[in-house]
């Protein structure tokens, strides 16, 4: 038989071997595998290490309304009833928000006052002039916007919602006196928002004009000599586009003493 002949037979055979074992059915081809029953549970086994955060906890507070930095009010207190809680947070949205203080005596929503800071500079003498002015932007390099913690955003979208607005500045000092403190005239004017400067009176410029209000202890011994150890200036208006005050131009007499000045924002509210 020849090599051809041989492999022909071969595969022949093999083809019918399969045939074969495909039709002796699958107790032949397959193995069935018996897992048994499932045994007892075991015991528990030793707990884990501890995990470990790597946030922080939220800085975020709320009062009894719901009012927090994440979800601010907006409305004034006025227009809060009573009965109610007063908000502690105000803001058009989370991002712009700011804390406040309800003033119920006066029926006011005013900045929380731990937002303001405190600035002093001190003036050098000078013999060559009696009087040197400046504006107190440019003397401290500290704006007054800066200090009273808000953003012009912010004082923009309580000038929408508001009526009227207050404001109390307290200048140390100065050398004004009991017995004459509308000399303060001629030593301060305020720039007000709206770019307007005010004075101790009205002029033709402004119907809007400031106040002063000196320290008990001053008034009480109305000392002719000695200055008062401060002076708060006041305003209140109708137009809430007036406040707050942008900056204060000083002319103060230079030739007798250095002097210490320091401004610091008493109070901010709206209504």
């Amino acid at each position: 038989m020849d090599v051809f002949k041989f492999g022909f037979v071969a595969l022949f055979a093999n083809s019918l071997l399969s045939l074969s074992l495909a039709q002796s059915g699958p107790d032949f081809i397959s193995c069935k595998i018996d897992a048994g029953l499932k045994g007892e549970k075991g015991d528990r086994g030793h707990p884990g290490p501890p995990g470990i955060c790597e946030c922080k906890p939220t800085d975020n507070s709320e009062n009894e309304r719901g009012d927090s930095a994440s979800r601010p009010s907006k409305t004034t207190c006025s227009n809060v009833p009573a009965s109610d809680p007063k908000p502690q947070w105000m803001g058009e949205n989370e991002l712009e928000s700011f804390k406040i203080e309800c003033d119920e005596a006066e029926n006011m929503t005013c900045i929380a006052h731990e937002t303001f800071s405190q600035k002093s500079i001190l003036v050098k003498k000078n013999f060559t002039m009696q009087k040197q002015s400046f504006w107190w932007s440019t003397f401290a390099d500290h704006s007054l916007k800066n200090m009273y913690g808000l953003r012009s955003t912010q004082i923009m979208w309580l000038h929408r919602l508001a009526n009227s607005a207050s404001q109390v500045i307290r200048i140390r000092g100065l050398d004004i006196k009991a017995s004459s403190p509308e000399i303060i005239q001629s030593i301060v004017q305020l720039l007000t928002w709206n770019d307007v400067a005010i004075g101790f009176y009205p002029t033709s410029k402004s119907l809007f004009h400031y106040g002063v209000e000196l320290p008990t202890s001053c008034t009480e011994k109305n000392s002719t000599t000695e200055p008062c150890e401060y002076v708060d200036i006041i305003m209140k208006t109708d137009m809430v586009g007036r406040l707050p005050i942008t900056d204060i131009y000083f002319k103060v007499n230079l030739m007798e003493k250095d002097l210490k000045i320091s401004v610091e924002n008493i109070k901010l509210c709206f209504n």
